[in-house]
């Protein structure tokens, strides 16, 4: 998709540093995953039951995948992993990808994962040259749709039973940027 290789960048702002996921990151990202299952499996069904080895799998393929089909950043607050967000689901006619993102909950409305929106959109307009990111927000899931409208998204739409937590198949909300629009700017 992009001409020149994209080198692997950490994006900073005021109170987060944003490192391109690696395997040196597996530790952290599980036990932020593993406080937070409560909070997270309603919505990614991944979260379950969150498994060391499925964690340093996860970190080593997102460190092989960036460039080709996945940015994926780790998220440090204060030096403690406390979260993930990354660029995904690439297409090259319409310069667009998906962005996708969990906070540990002790971490929740302080507006970090909405910083870090900022900066990975940022990222996403300029160094990749994207024209949309777009997202999926469970109807229910009120931070994350409360970070996509602080973060600039429009909603788009409704998805009837797109995606699958714990509990079962829910609804999704679809937001959309394009570079054009108004948008949060990374502190």
């Amino acid at each position: 998709m992009w001409p020149t290789p994209i080198s692997r960048s950490t994006l900073r702002s005021s109170r987060l540093v944003l490192e391109p996921t690696c395997d040196s990151h597996a530790t952290g990202l599980w036990a932020a995953v593993s406080a937070s299952v409560d909070e997270l499996a309603p919505w990614m069904g991944w979260a379950v039951e969150p498994q060391r080895h499925e964690t340093l799998d996860f970190a080593t393929s997102a460190a092989r995948s960036w460039g080709s089909s996945l940015f994926n950043f780790t998220i440090l607050c204060s030096g403690e992993i406390i979260g993930s967000i990354g660029l995904d689901h690439f297409d090259d006619a319409t310069a667009s990808s998906s962005v996708g993102y969990w906070l540990r909950t002790d971490h929740a409305g302080k507006g970090l994962m909405t910083e870090a929106a900022a900066l990975v959109v940022g990222f996403g307009f300029s160094r990749l040259t994207l024209h949309r990111i777009w997202l999926h927000a469970g109807v229910a899931n009120l931070g994350s749709i409360r970070v996509a409208e602080k973060a600039g998204f429009q909603q788009e739409g409704r998805l009837r039973e797109a995606a699958r937590g714990v509990h079962g198949w829910h609804d999704v909300y679809v937001y959309g940027l394009l570079e054009r629009d108004e948008r949060l700017r990374s502190a």
